[in-house]
């Protein structure tokens, strides 16, 4: 099977829309159960929007994987650490296993293909007990 090709959309808007004031409430808590020297990844970030408001909170490595071009672009543009790829195909190979103690994905498993590959890739790259608190 051949990878899908990673799709550009437009995206302008790196201030943090509706959305985020519902998501950032619980995402904040998470935050407070790891270490301030931990890593965070946001598996569709976009823009790079809500890893800047994780940044407000924290001196956390903060990563990013989005597959728009244009997205990753104005991500990176602010700092982030945001690579190129499809989320379902790419993210283990993008990063070394166990390497985030946190990861967020927001409105994106409802685009993805196969929903349970996306969330085994994702459970491959959190640290044994990453995420609970």
């Amino acid at each position: 099977m051949t990878a899908p090709k990673p799709l550009d959309y437009s995206n302008t808007d790196v201030v943090p829309g509706w959305d985020h004031s519902i998501i950032l409430p619980p995402i904040v808590k998470a935050l407070r159960s790891i270490p301030p020297d931990g890593a965070v990844l946001d598996i569709g970030c976009g823009s790079g929007a809500m890893l800047a408001e994780i940044r407000k909170r924290g001196s956390w490595k903060l990563c990013g994987l989005d597959s728009s071009e244009s997205a990753v672009s104005m991500a990176r543009s602010q700092g982030f650490d945001v690579r190129l790829a499809d989320a379902t195909v790419d993210s283990a190979a993008l990063f070394r296993p166990h390497s985030f103690d946190l990861i967020v994905s927001v409105e994106v498993i409802e685009h993805v293909y196969d929903p349970r590959g996306f969330l085994r890739q994702a459970q491959t790259l959190l640290r044994p007990n990453g995420g609970s608190g």
